[in-house]
This record gives structure tokens, sequence and C-alpha cells, in this order.
């Protein structure tokens, strides 16, 4: 670095948050991988509904927590209640309903294999509400996550579709396309809190 006698320092603690966003990155994948299968396994012990509330009572627990040691809430501002509310039970409530009963009847597989189509709703609602744009270089990771989503899809165990899993696997696609409206309808609200 042969500039600014800061610059080795301000590229060593960049490095370190790069670092730390990808470790969080990956612990993510790792969650949401685990995830179908734990919950799948946990409907053998309880029924969907009651793991879901238990679910969302300790996450409430757990949120409520981080409030009161960040310092409390952030004050909305009214106009913007209706639109929080309304983002509320589309991404948490009718989301979490559709998800959880839709694992309960389809597997696991299907599940998620559903559920990554998300972006690619995400993508088409940004692009056709013109909330945000997307770029070539976005629809070229579509497509490639989409062909990798193919290859899965068209493997020996990949998708299975079946009478047994056809409801299951509709109410997936349903908590997909909450997922995805909420995401793009919920980017204001994130941008302003």
């Amino acid at each position: 670095h042969g500039g600014r006698p800061g610059a080795a320092r301000a590229g060593g603690a960049n490095g370190v948050t790069r670092r730390r966003v990808d470790l969080a990155m990956l612990g993510l994948v790792v969650v949401w991988g685990v995830n179908f299968p734990l919950v799948k396994f946990t409907f053998r012990e309880m029924p969907p509904m009651v793991f879901n509330a238990l679910r969302f009572g300790l996450a409430t627990a757990l949120l409520m927590l981080v409030a009161w040691r960040r310092g409390g809430a952030v004050p909305v501002r009214r106009a913007d209640w209706p639109r929080l509310l309304a983002l509320g039970l589309l991404g948490h409530t009718l989301y979490q309903i559709f998800f959880i009963n839709g694992l309960a009847r389809t597997t696991a597989g299907n599940s998620s294999l559903i559920l990554a189509m998300v972006p690619l709703f995400v993508a088409v609602l940004s692009a056709a509400l013109h909330v945000d744009p997307v770029t070539p270089r976005m629809w070229t990771g579509i497509a490639l996550a989409f062909a990798g989503l193919f290859v899965l899809v068209t493997a020996r165990e990949g998708l299975r579709l079946s009478t047994t899993t056809l409801a299951g696997d509709a109410l997936t696609l349903l908590c997909a396309a909450c997922w995805s409206l909420y995401t793009v309808y919920s980017r204001p609200l994130l941008q302003r809190y």
C-alpha cells in the first residue's frame, strides 16, 4: 500500500468484515439446509401448528430480549403501520402457515426445491413493479441457479411429484409467493427503519 499510512489497516479491517459476512452467509445456508429435514423430523413428535407456536413463542421472546438490550423499539411512522401490519401478516403469518402445513404434506426435498424459486419470483416482481432494476448479471446468476436446480430436479432423487405430495407442494408454492411479495414490498420499510 504505497499511499496513505492507514491503507493497510483499512484493507485488513475490510478483509475481516468480508470474512465475517462470508461466515454469516455460510452459517445461514447451513441453517436453511438443515431446517427442512429437522422440522420434518420434529413432526413425528408434535403436530405442525404446535411446533410453529413453540417456535414463534421462543423467537418472540428472543427478539424482545435483543430489542431491550439494544435500547428499545424503533419509532414507526403512523402512516407506515398499515403496510407494516399487512407485511407481517403476509410474510410471517401466512408464510409460516403455508410453510409448516406444506412441509407436513410433502417431502423435505420438494419443499426446499420449491422454495429455491423465491429469487426468481423476487426478480420478476421487482422488475414488473419497477421496485428494483434487475441487471443482466442478476439474471445470469438466477439462470445459473436454476440450471443447478434443474439438475437436482431431474436427478434420480430430485423433485418427486405425486398425488400424495401435491397439496403440500401447492402450499409450499404459496409460501414462496408470500415470501417473494413480502421481500419486494418490505424494501421501502427496510430502507427507512
